[in-house]
């Protein structure tokens, strides 16, 4: 971020999180002024990551003037050259350890008792041509008829390849079975999209995507989605994920979106 000057005070802010529900933050870095992180209200519970750092921001996290206040916990965050950590609307600010220092359950750690974190992958080993285009193999983004087949046979077939959806909306009127060791990439959120008969009856749920079979232990990565519906579709399951990581099983900068948008 740009630094203040002698004749010209920098208005900086690295990131401004507006009112919603977050939940965390990682593999950030923020050097300069004047604010790192802006952080709205309602349910921004948590960011730590190892390798966070803020450098020469006078003031890393500012909080909303006048509350409500969220909960944060920083672990593990280098901070350098700052004034205060965390800043109110206020002007007042809390700084220094917590002690005794909060209790972490054992099942999100890893071996060094530090939050298991994954970056999202950039797939730099593979070529371009390694990507598996799906608009090339016959599956439609222009949301106009059914492709719960296409995508379906697409994605068993080339289980282990990244498969690239381009940008738009993929309809489907019935289960998207997602094998294990499937690699899906998205462009800016691309839809799948569930509507129909088969996610109509609330009495009969159905899911739109599953994710590998119950037991299943492996690799699966998922990122740039967004899972929505459209019409009547009270029975839907967006997602059920039955997958166990053995090295990595998670979804990236994906979205699930249900109740009607434009």
């Amino acid at each position: 971020m740009p630094l203040s000057t002698s004749t010209q005070t920098t208005t900086a802010v690295g990131i401004f999180m507006k009112n919603g529900s977050g939940g965390f933050l990682g593999d950030l870095e923020f050097y300069g002024e004047n604010i790192g992180f802006r952080s709205g209200s309602q349910q921004y519970t948590r960011a730590y990551r190892p390798d966070s750092t803020f450098d020469s921001v006078p003031y890393p996290i500012t909080l909303r003037n006048g509350g409500p206040y969220p909960d944060i916990v920083l672990d593990n965050l280098y901070v350098e050259e700052s004034a205060a950590v965390v800043l109110d609307g206020t002007g007042t600010y809390t700084q220094g350890l917590l002690e005794p220092a909060p209790s972490k359950p054992a099942s999100p750690l890893d071996g060094n008792g530090n939050y298991f974190t994954q970056s999202r992958p950039q797939y730099q080993t593979y070529s371009a041509s390694q990507f598996i285009l799906a608009t090339a193999h016959g599956v439609s983004n222009n949301a106009t008829r059914d492709q719960t087949d296409t995508i379906n046979s697409l994605l068993s077939s080339n289980v282990s390849s990244p498969v690239f959806f381009p940008a738009g909306i993929y309809l489907v009127k019935g289960t998207v079975s997602v094998p294990l060791g499937s690699i899906i990439v998205g462009e800016g959120w691309s839809q799948i999209m569930a509507t129909g008969s088969y996610f109509a009856d609330e009495s009969n749920p159905n899911v739109m995507v599953q994710v590998g079979s119950q037991g299943d232990e492996g690799i699966i990565q998922i990122s740039d989605m967004l899972f929505t519906v459209q019409g009547p579709t009270v029975d839907a399951i967006v997602m059920k994920w039955n997958v166990h990581e053995s090295t990595q099983a998670a979804v990236w900068d994906s979205h699930f979106r249900v109740g009607g948008a434009q």
